[in-house]
């Protein structure tokens, strides 16, 4: 289950890793946390659930609610779904 958390492509990101979860950060001061844990949307199904981070200053992360991806965290994500978030979040301007 393990492997719907990291993604290949995006690796490079990734500033910390943990059981259920991994957190990636961009050079544009957003991230995502890729979660897939027991009460999160998907997990039944080997699927990650997905939250778009702002960093502050000092690199603490916490989930943001007000970007064109979503207002909410993104949940039933495969692999695809994950790398696709990833992409967008990456590509929002600073």
């Amino acid at each position: 289950m393990s492997d719907i958390l990291h993604s290949k492509k995006f690796e490079k990101f990734i500033v910390r890793q943990r059981t259920g979860q991994n957190v990636y950060k961009f050079e544009n001061g957003y991230g995502a946390s890729v979660v897939c844990h027991i009460g999160t949307y998907g997990f039944e199904n080997g699927l990650c659930e997905i939250a778009v981070f702002k960093f502050d200053g000092n690199g603490c992360g916490v989930i943001c609610y007000r970007t064109p991806i979503t207002d909410d965290v993104i949940g039933y994500a495969n692999a695809e779904k994950r790398d696709e978030v990833l992409k967008q979040i990456k590509e929002l301007p600073k």
